[in-house]
């Protein structure tokens, strides 16, 4: 995932991003995957690309539901949750 990401950054070569942008988009990147392995059966595709617009990214899984955003308990102490509101934001 990684290089798939660094390789579509190294094509923008007239715009500088920084290195925020591309921690934000790794981290995004990693949660989405982390879900589909997690939740979804399985990562079965994956892609990457820049646009206009921003970064797409595609993920795949063998689940053909798509993820529910649920809303965190008040008061309740979980761990994870943050993929796909992540996504959201």
């Amino acid at each position: 995932m990684t290089r798939l990401l660094a390789a579509e950054f190294n094509e923008l070569s007239d715009e500088i991003l920084s290195n925020v942008v591309v921690a934000d988009a790794l981290l995004v990147t990693s949660e989405i995957v982390t879900n589909a392995l997690r939740h979804g059966g399985g990562l079965t595709g994956f892609s990457a690309r820049v646009t206009d617009g921003g970064l797409r990214l595609v993920v795949d899984d063998a689940d053909p539901r798509h993820p529910v955003l649920q809303e965190p308990v008040p008061g309740s102490v979980g761990e994870g949750g943050y993929g796909w509101p992540l996504v959201h934001r």
